[in-house]
């Protein structure tokens, strides 16, 4: 769905069993941040995001909101991002990566102590983690298209993170 509609969406009431932070970082999600798309510990694709998240109140969302739980407001709405989609194929398999994520552990990112994806959903990845990821994808043969994008991705983190000496 997510390729199909090149967005990111999430909708609450389908998703009760998550109310979890992971889920909640949706709003965090910027215009020009680039998403990885993990499924099953493997990288399915990459996206930048087109436009900052927006909010779209359900047509069933209640009226009277002042005996209402945080909750039962957040359920009131679908979060969508916008994203240009790209499409690994092949996919990379993350698993061949877990020493790598083990031996770079950072609390913050995507990964646990153990170097496997975090659930559920959304969450922030640490530069080091995607700019690793990222080379190691550049090893796979991907079409010009797939191989173009993850080139750009590259270049944007290292301009993000190195000194403008480097």
């Amino acid at each position: 769905i997510e390729q199909e509609e090149c967005r990111l969406h999430y909708d609450p009431i389908g998703n009760k069993e998550h109310h979890e932070p992971g889920y909640k970082n949706i709003p965090n999600v910027r215009y020009g941040d680039f998403i990885l798309h993990n499924d099953n510990s493997f990288i399915r694709a990459i996206s930048v995001a087109t436009s900052d998240y927006y909010v779209i109140r359900k047509e069933t969302a209640r009226q009277d909101t002042d005996s209402l739980s945080p909750d039962d407001i957040w359920d009131d709405y679908d979060f969508y991002v916008d994203v240009s989609f790209v499409e690994l194929d092949p996919s990379l398999n993350i698993r061949s990566c877990r020493t790598w994520l083990m031996n770079h552990h950072d609390s913050k990112s995507a990964f646990d102590v153990t170097g496997k994806p975090k659930e559920p959903y959304i969450h922030r990845i640490a530069d080091t983690h995607a700019a690793y990821l990222l080379q190691m994808a550049l090893k796979l043969p991907l079409n010009e298209k797939a191989k173009q994008a993850v080139m750009e991705v590259i270049d944007e983190v290292k301009a993000q993170t190195l000194p403008d000496e480097q």
